[in-house]
């Protein structure tokens, strides 16, 4: 995929070592759904009756056969978000259905998510959470492996951005930034986009051959777990 690189994040990040031990490397595999529950949220009032598990996989076969609301379901429960349902769905259903549509053939011709960040936020109203939720598993189903991580609230924004925040304060004469510069690149809160590269910068400097569903994932697992990443400078 194509993304637009802040150059100094990818030198500030491509200076430190990020140590998950031995955390999980399997993303959560999810559960059954109670399809009742979903059938007015469908255009065909008929949910697949081989896809009522929320599995990554399950959610990227919707999103490659164009089940756009099915895999919106399933995104859903997966990242455990049904008590924000109404916030999600706040467009009518076939509204969001052509809104995702756009979304795929837009990723499909500019390999990009720039313009899709700007429509699930902007026109169906949704969180830089549940964007990035779904554009994962968007890109995914293009076989993508750079795709955009999943932002977690609890795991990433209030674990893993103090504990980066804390080590980049400590090393940063010999990182070479001052501390209101730290402040801005750890700034990822927001619903822009700009918001939400910061992030991904970092992710894709950290993570091996490309792959950010694998290294993100065992980031996420190891927060998780009551546990924080060991950081590192590398040595030059």
């Amino acid at each position: 995929m194509n993304w637009t690189i802040n150059e100094q994040i990818t030198t500030i990040a491509g200076k430190i070592s990020v140590d998950l031990a031995d955390a999980n490397p399997n993303q959560y595999p999810g559960d059954l759904i109670n399809t009742n529950l979903w059938k007015n949220f469908t255009l065909s009032r008929n949910f697949p009756p081989e896809l009522v598990v929320c599995s990554p996989a399950n959610i990227i076969k919707c999103f490659q056969d164009d089940l756009f609301l099915e895999g919106l379901i399933l995104t859903i429960n997966w990242g455990k978000m049904n008590k924000t349902v109404e916030k999600i769905f706040n467009k009518d259903i076939r509204t969001i259905d052509e809104c995702l549509t756009k979304c795929k053939k837009d990723i499909a011709a500019n390999m990009s998510i720039n313009n899709s960040w700007a429509w699930l936020i902007d026109e169906l109203g949704w969180t830089n959470v549940m964007a990035s939720k779904v554009l994962h598993f968007l890109c995914r189903s293009f076989d993508y492996t750079n795709v955009p991580a999943p932002i977690d609230r609890a795991q990433i924004i209030k674990k893993f951005i103090p504990r980066l925040g804390a080590f980049l304060q400590e090393k940063r004469t010999l990182l070479g930034i001052e501390e209101h510069q730290i402040n801005e690149l750890l700034d990822w809160s927001g619903y822009s986009l700009t918001s939400f590269l910061k992030y991904m910068n970092f992710i894709l400097t950290w993570s091996p051959n490309g792959n950010t569903t694998a290294f993100e994932v065992r980031l996420f697992n190891l927060l998780k777990s009551g546990e924080l990443p060991t950081l590192r400078l590398v040595r030059q």
